[in-house]
């Protein structure tokens, strides 16, 4: 909102995603931040420590990067496709999700198989990223 607001102009696209990058993950640094506060009031001292290191707030941003970046992805596919996946996520079984949904197990097997398709070439570039 910042750059759209204030009008902001990047020489090039490098530029942009660069900037973006960071904002994100402060804006998720500084969320963390906060959430250490309610943290406090539920765990011990010891176990505030482990929170407040540099290590397991980066993780828990890469976390919440990540989480997003799938999300974005699912919201992608056609309706049945994310449905089934997002129960799959949930750990529902093939024969649970087709009851749910009210379709035959083959088609929940054929609704998986698309969506992997379509999300491996989406979040291809997260194995690079995460590995």
């Amino acid at each position: 909102m910042k750059v759209w607001e204030d009008k902001t102009t990047f020489q090039d696209e490098n530029h942009t995603t660069g900037y973006f990058y960071k904002a994100v993950r402060n804006k998720c640094l500084n969320h963390l931040k906060s959430k250490r506060h309610q943290l406090t009031e539920r765990y011990a001292d010891q176990n505030i420590k482990t929170y407040e290191t540099e290590e397991f707030l980066m993780s828990e941003a890469v976390v919440v990067e990540t989480t997003v970046i799938i999300e974005n992805a699912i919201k992608e596919l056609p309706d049945k496709a994310a449905q089934v996946i997002r129960l799959s996520i949930k750990d529902y079984t093939n024969d649970e999700i087709a009851k749910k949904l009210s379709i035959s197990v083959n088609t929940v097997k054929d609704h998986k198989k698309v969506a992997y398709r379509k999300l491996r070439n989406l979040l291809g570039f997260l194995r690079q990223v995460l590995l």
